[in-house]
């Protein structure tokens, strides 16, 4: 219980998942994609998806995905909302610290178990049955211990980056 405790006091950053949404209209939109780019690679930020349709003849669409560091989330937001007219925007935030927290602990707590049914498992002393048994139990626990550690790094893969789409 006092490794756990430790382990919840060591993770005290706030961990925030944010996403943005702006839309702008412009009279042509090869310039923009041009402009896009250069802001992107300026923040650090990575062209997740882009997506171009015709609509008309004389009417065209884009839309990008952007996966910007979240340090720089609030510099680039605002300067894509420059960058035609403005017909809309909106952010969001998701606070999952509580879950960070809650998962290092039972990563914690899931390896103490692995390592408590590997020293069973080795131990000279089990029947066969047993052994059966602490297998099927240790490969329950390493199943689960690895998906909370793709949990884990999914949390920190979308709070690191955050997310804006631009239309």
């Amino acid at each position: 219980v006092a490794d756990v405790e430790h382990h919840q006091q060591t993770i005290v950053a706030t961990r925030i998942i944010r996403t943005g949404y702006v839309s702008v209209t412009v009279t042509d939109l090869a310039p923009l994609q041009v402009k896009v780019s250069q802001l992107a690679r300026n923040a650090g930020a990575l062209i997740a998806d882009s997506d171009l349709q015709t609509q008309t003849q004389s009417r065209r669409r884009c839309v990008w995905k952007l996966r910007v560091p979240s340090e720089k989330f609030d510099d680039l937001l605002p300067e894509l909302c420059q960058l035609g007219h403005l017909q809309s925007t909106r952010s969001t935030a998701q606070d999952v610290s509580e879950e960070c927290v809650d998962i290092t602990a039972r990563i914690h707590n899931k390896r103490v178990e692995v390592d408590r049914l590997l020293k069973l498992f080795e131990s000279a002393s089990a029947t066969l049955t047993q052994v059966g048994d602490v297998q099927r139990e240790f490969s329950r626990a390493q199943e689960e211990l690895e998906r909370l550690q793709g949990r884990q790094r999914w949390l920190e893969v979308n709070t690191s980056y955050s997310t804006i789409h631009f239309t």
